[in-house]
């Protein structure tokens, strides 16, 4: 029995008896990362040769053309972005009374606002919305939970497709991208320093190197590789 290890990984008891470890360890555990791998050791005590890490493949567009605008976006449309870091960002952006040099758009599962500075748009995107906005991202911002631990994002991977610089906030699961590809990454550590990126930083692009390794981990044929070598 072979089962694939998403979000479930962040909702494993971390305190399992003896039973529930040997059924974990009766099965094979397909996960997209090396972190996710170590999260499902840690939790469960499993082999390690029972936990394969499968890359994620690439399934959305990319490279589309950009659209340029002389004010700068940073973006974070991301679906599983913190809620109530997000109502701390509102909470600051009332209180900023300059005008940035760049416009912030987020997206909510429930909340709406908009000010010169900040956008905050709610709810489901279609895909020509979502590429819409994508297109006119400068940098890209990931802002999860802390609950968001072992798992896997998709918006991270369109976003350096798309050769935007990521700013991810100071969690475990930022930390982990940034080990992995510090030279497009930065970490965000307080709301206030949201509002006060300066121009280098805005002027930042991921390094080839770090889309190289995405690529060639994510490509159709790599992955194909390493199912090959799960089922001979």
């Amino acid at each position: 029995i072979y089962v694939i290890n998403h979000d479930d990984v962040d909702k494993i008891s971390n305190h399992l008896n003896l039973k529930e470890k040997a059924h974990y360890n009766s099965i094979k555990h397909l996960v997209y990362e090396d972190y996710i791998k170590e999260g499902v050791i840690e939790k469960t005590s499993c082999d390690s040769e029972n936990v394969i890490v499968v890359p994620h493949p690439l399934v959305f567009d990319y490279k589309k053309e950009k659209i340029r605008s002389e004010e700068k976006c940073v973006l974070g449309i991301g679906w599983s972005n913190d809620e109530e870091l997000i109502s701390k960002i509102i909470e600051y952006s009332k209180k900023v009374k300059e005008q940035l040099p760049y416009k912030i758009i987020l997206r909510s599962k429930s909340q709406c606002y908009k000010d010169s500075n900040l956008e905050v748009v709610s709810g489901f995107l279609s895909k020509d919305e979502y590429d819409q906005l994508i297109c006119i991202a400068d940098i890209q911002l990931i802002l999860y939970p802390n609950s968001f631990k072992y798992r896997y994002s998709a918006t991270f991977q369109t976003a350096l497709l798309q050769y935007n610089y990521v700013l991810v906030n100071d969690i475990f699961f930022g930390k982990k991208k940034k080990k992995k590809y510090p030279n497009s990454v930065h970490i965000i550590r307080s709301v206030q320093e949201l509002f006060e990126i300066d121009e280098s930083l805005l002027q930042k692009k991921p390094d080839g190197e770090d889309i190289k390794q995405l690529l060639s981990l994510h490509d159709d044929s790599y992955i194909e590789n390493v199912f090959r070598n799960i089922f001979p």
